[in-house]
């Protein structure tokens, strides 16, 4: 039983006892459970790259956002800043408004406000990402900012949740994010996704991995196997000692008699 940990905050992530290795989605979980003695390797959350895609290139200039915050209050502050700037604002909360094709409304704005798998959906669909949101395991809406090339794998460190810069965000300092707009990002987003987070490429790192768990599995039986074997042969070499001895003392002490 391979289990992947997606975080250390919510019980449903906590490391079962039943099993016999655990998958960390980043280096944050990797660290949390080396703390409980559990030995772990990392693989990225994968992104089916066929249907997060790319079906039209974003603006030159920043028009639409999309917010993927769970929180009211991150909305409502997100929206204030597109009607001072007069950007066209949409927001989607799964627990509210859920749809299915998530990839389509994504596709439809330029720039995505979002952590965890929203950002991962958001870069795979070659958008610029606000990495931004609230959740009720942390006491505050915190982010890392706007994503880009030199701080990507920084940001993935902590799986785009906030957590690696910890920052929080007035409407001041997220104008000042929106403002490092690009589409050069955007394209970059893309390619990312296309080296590191494709679902293909991460099956086959799990069946690599399960492969060879079982290659030491069989390996460690077959030790096991061998160490028991030699104490089971010691103890009847031993056994046979023993009995040829007291034999041949029985012989002795007979023929003493006589």
């Amino acid at each position: 039983i391979i289990q992947t940990c997606h975080g250390k905050f919510p019980e449903l992530e906590q490391p079962s006892k039943y099993a016999d290795f655990h998958v960390s989605i980043s280096n944050e979980v990797k660290e949390y459970l080396n703390e409980k003695g559990i030995k772990s390797k990392i693989i990225l959350n994968g992104i089916n790259l066929n249907t997060f895609k790319n079906y039209r290139n974003v603006n030159k200039t920043l028009q639409n956002i999309l917010s993927l915050s769970h929180s009211e209050e991150v909305n409502k502050l997100l929206s204030e800043v597109c009607k001072e700037k007069g950007y066209n604002f949409t927001s989607i909360n799964k627990k509210i408004n859920p749809i299915w094709e998530l990839e389509s409304v994504i596709n439809e704005n330029d720039l995505i406000i979002g952590i965890g798998r929203s950002a991962y959906d958001a870069i795979s669909c070659g958008r610029n990402v606000l990495v931004f949101d609230y959740r009720s395991y942390v006491d505050k809406a915190i982010g890392d900012g706007y994503l880009k090339q030199d701080n990507i794998e920084k940001f993935l460190l902590f799986n785009l949740s906030g957590r690696y810069s910890n920052r929080t965000f007035n409407k001041e300092t997220i104008i000042k994010e929106l403002e490092e707009y690009s589409t050069v990002d955007a394209d970059f987003n893309r390619i990312f996704a296309e080296k590191n987070l494709n679902i293909v490429d991460k099956i086959d790192e799990y069946l690599d991995l399960y492969f060879q768990l079982k290659k030491n599995y069989i390996f460690l039986i077959m030790k096991n196997f061998k160490i028991i074997m030699f104490k089971y042969n010691l103890f009847v070499y031993t056994s046979k000692v023993f009995i040829h001895n007291l034999i041949c003392k029985i012989k002795f002490n007979i023929v003493i008699q006589l």
